[in-house]
């Protein structure tokens, strides 16, 4: 039984497993012309829960530390440091006032 992983080791797990999948589809897509391999990428690891730190927070998200680099927003999607794939700068209201 695999035993439980601490914050960072599994949103590395989910990094390379975002990468991984990534290299496998540009391939393909090379042949076929399609586009926006990451969002593709991001949908099979959320159906196979794979994505980490899935709630929407404030502050620390476990397992990122200052200084991770990434090339996508959907891979800052799957291990939860951005959400709003679609748009601009992640924000939420906060005591009725909009931050």
């Amino acid at each position: 039984m695999e035993r439980d992983l601490c914050p960072r080791e599994k949103v590395s797990k989910a990094r390379r497993f975002f990468k991984m999948i990534f290299k496998e589809l540009l391939v393909d897509v090379e042949a076929k012309r399609i586009t926006r391999i990451d969002h593709d990428v991001r949908m099979m690891l959320k159906e196979q829960n794979m994505c980490v730190n899935t709630d929407y927070r404030v502050g620390e998200v476990p397992g990122i530390l200052v200084g991770d680099e990434f090339e996508y927003k959907t891979e800052m999607s799957v291990v939860g440091l951005h959400f709003g794939i679609m748009s601009g700068i992640d924000c939420h209201e906060m005591k009725g006032v909009q931050d």
